[in-house]
């Protein structure tokens, strides 16, 4: 079952990769509301993909907790109920692997708990927010097109949303995007961002991006 119907916190934490290196997150504190907005800017290097990568529990601080919904999911470096949390995020990084199969098929993936019906309702609301809806309807084959090896087919920017349309599929409570976006151009990322905080209220966003008006 899935976790986070109020609140994520990272409280005090302290990491760094080794020993012989310096902290590249010290004293590190992060409050996240459901429903709430987080964009994370900052230079090469700084712990920006750290934080997600604690935040997913792919990664242990050296000291401090993290808590969800008030409930431990680590402390004293001893993780609990991580499957259940992991259940609870869409992550998309910003080299989105694509199967070698139709659009269709690498939207829904993993998706669960869905009958044929619902699928392709959901999958035209999808490709609207993340606006690929003209672009499939211009294919011969609309969503039961092959991607290519890679999603050789499309354009680094498609690849990106069908990338997206699959993070908001599920309707997951934690969405988090790793430079997701860096293949759109500015106006298009911001109807699709727009597009995403409208139509997944119940979802919390976390953003890592290099553009400063993305982060309003």
């Amino acid at each position: 079952s899935k976790l986070f119907n109020h609140s994520l916190e990272l409280n005090s934490i302290y990491f760094r990769y080794s020993k012989e290196e310096d902290y590249i997150l010290k004293d590190f504190n992060l409050q996240l509301k459901k429903g709430e907005f987080l964009a994370i800017m900052g230079a090469s290097g700084s712990g920006k993909t750290s934080i997600l990568d604690l935040i997913m529990g792919l990664i242990i601080p050296e000291k401090g907790t993290i808590k969800v919904d008030n409930e431990y999911i680590l402390k004293n470096q001893k993780l609990s109920n991580l499957m259940n949390w992991r259940y609870s995020i869409s992550h998309v990084p910003q080299n989105v692997f694509l199967l070698d199969s139709t659009i269709k098929d690498n939207i829904i993936y993993d998706a669960k708990n869905f009958n044929k019906i619902d699928i392709q309702k959901r999958l035209d609301e999808v490709a609207k927010i993340v606006c690929l809806d003209k672009m499939i309807d211009s294919l011969p084959k609309g969503f039961s097109e092959i991607v290519g090896e890679r999603g050789s087919r499309f354009s680094g920017g498609q690849v990106q949303r069908i990338g997206l349309a699959r993070a908001i599929f599920n309707k997951n409570p934690i969405i988090i995007l790793d430079e997701a976006t860096s293949g759109l151009d500015a106006k298009l990322e911001k109807t699709i961002l727009n597009n995403i905080k409208r139509s997944c209220k119940g979802s919390s966003l976390i953003m890592i991006t290099h553009r400063e008006e993305s982060a309003s």
